[in-house]
C-alpha cells in the first residue's frame, strides 16, 4: 500500500494483497465500533484484515502478536 498525497492509502498493486494483523487487549463495545470501520476500510483497500481480541490477557495478546509475525503479516496495527 503506498501512501497518497492527501496521507490516505491508496489500492495495493494488483494482483497483491495485504495482510495487516490487529491484535486488541478487548473487544469492547468502542473497540467494536473501531474493528468495524477498519473492516469497512480494509473490503475497500482489498486488505485482508485479521482482527484479534486478547480478552485482556497480556500472555495471550503477545502470543497473538507472535502468530502475525510468524505468518508473514504485512503490517501490525495495536492500539
Amino acid at each position: 500500500m503506498t501512501p497518497s498525497p492527501s496521507g490516505g492509502a491508496t489500492q495495493p498493486p494488483a494482483g497483491e494483497t495485504y495482510k495487516i494483523g490487529v491484535p486488541f487487549p478487548i473487544l469492547d463495545q468502542f473497540l467494536q465500533t473501531v474493528a468495524a470501520g477498519m473492516e469497512v476500510k480494509a473490503e475497500e483497500l482489498g486488505v485482508e484484515l485479521n482482527i484479534v481480541a486478547a480478552e485482556e490477557k497480556t500472555d495471550k495478546q503477545l502470543a497473538q502478536v507472535e502468530n502475525f509475525i510468524s505468518q508473514g503479516v504485512d503490517a501490525i496495527v495495536t492500539r
